[in-house]
């Protein structure tokens, strides 16, 4: 049987939940000085959530981002469900569509 468009929607935004949950345990823990331990950090979390592993590239943006003492927002959404600390230095604001 095939999940429903309601049901993708729904199960994506559980992930991202979890996503940026993991996300802001980690800047409320900074600051951070070793990115490698915050990598494998970050990646040992996801995995503990059941979050499927998550592409390199987008790794090294939340890790460049946790480093910087910045939070990493995973969606509108997450935003908005989400406790996500305020960052520590100003960054710039997008949405990517």
């Amino acid at each position: 049987m095939d999940a429903t468009d309601d049901e993708r929607l729904a199960e994506r935004r559980d992930r991202d939940v979890a996503v940026q949950r993991v996300v802001d345990a980690l800047a409320e823990e900074g600051p951070h000085t070793d990115a490698a331990l915050v990598t494998d950090t970050l990646v040992r979390r996801l995995a503990d959530a059941g979050v499927p592993p998550m592409p390199e590239p987008w790794v090294a943006s939340v890790v460049a981002d946790l480093m910087e003492g910045n939070p990493y927002v995973v969606s509108a959404f997450t935003e908005a469900q989400a406790d996500v600390p305020a960052p520590e230095h100003p960054a710039r604001s997008e949405i990517i569509d």
